[in-house]
């Protein structure tokens, strides 16, 4: 194990933080273990309707709830906009924002958009068929989805247009 000592300063303050990064190398042959990803973190500015729409929308389930924080199935995590501040150290968030895209699958996706039709939907842009993608929409809070076709379904569409 190996120890390195740096300076970190936070952009909303001026003071440098001395952090201590461990450098922790697992080998076994010529494998290196790696860090496991396991979700992405949204802070979200009404938990309740995000919940909501996570689950009715796209049929996602709450596996864990802690209130301020809950993760769902499929690598989504959801925090509260007021614990993210405080992580963050800065009241300065903006939503929405264009600059992340969460991306979904779906076999059957004339049925998917009779279901997206039965709420009240933001769309980025009309539902509309290009190669791999159909639609492009916004949850509550202003993150933006794209919906897609499975690489299965693609390739097999792909594959008859020949």
């Amino acid at each position: 194990m190996n120890g390195k000592n740096c300076d970190y300063g936070h952009p909303s303050s001026n003071k440098k933080q001395e952090i201590t990064v461990e450098i922790i190398w697992l080998k076994t042959g010529m494998k290196v273990n790696r860090m496991k990803y396991t979700s992405t973190l949204l802070a979200v500015s009404d938990m309740e309707k995000s919940k909501q729409f996570y689950h009715d929308v796209l049929g996602m389930d709450i596996v864990n709830d802690f209130g301020a924080n809950v993760t769902l199935n499929g690598g989504i995590a959801l925090q509260t906009m007021e614990i993210w501040k405080t992580f963050v150290r800065t009241g300065n968030i903006i939503l929405p924002n264009n600059a992340v895209e969460l991306y979904f699958e779906e076999d059957n996706m004339n049925e998917f958009c009779r279901h997206l039709e039965t709420f009240e939907i933001y769309y980025v842009h009309e539902l509309t068929e290009h190669r791999s993608v159909l639609s492009a929409f916004m949850t509550p809070m202003g993150i933006s989805l794209r919906l897609g076709k499975t690489w299965r379904l693609l390739c097999a569409v792909l594959y008859n247009r020949d």
